[in-house]
């Protein structure tokens, strides 16, 4: 039920975003039976199904972050080791090269976080 919930979001907001257009397409061509307010319902003809469009826009991106979460979520336990990681911000010249396996600029070798020597 609470499997990939990213896809779930975003196909919500798809269908509610198709439900939105065509409840209002529906609208206006109801309206437009009418003389005095065809034009009413030509404006909610357009204006309702942008509406719908731009509104679930959000509720799509909002199921894309979570996708993309779940993916540097799983991207970062593949890498992952048992050893504790210590970033530091600063660029110091006590970092002699920078590891090609996991990406952090170390001075010793091989590198504490993967094992891989600097000449591999």
């Amino acid at each position: 039920m609470f499997e990939n919930i990213g896809s779930k979001i975003k196909g919500l907001a798809a269908t509610v975003a198709w439900i939105g257009i065509i409840f209002s397409i529906i609208t206006g061509l109801v309206m437009f039976g009418d003389e005095d307010t065809a034009l009413t319902g030509f404006i909610i003809m357009i204006i309702g199904s942008l509406s719908s469009w731009l509104s679930s826009l959000t509720l799509y991106g909002f199921g894309q972050l979570i996708e993309n979460s779940d993916i540097l979520v799983e991207q970062g336990k593949d890498r992952s080791t048992n050893q504790s990681v210590t970033y530091t911000t600063n660029n110091t010249s006590s970092h002699q090269w920078k590891c090609d396996k996991c990406g952090n600029m170390i001075s010793e070798e091989p590198c504490p976080i993967c094992n891989k020597d600097k000449n591999e």
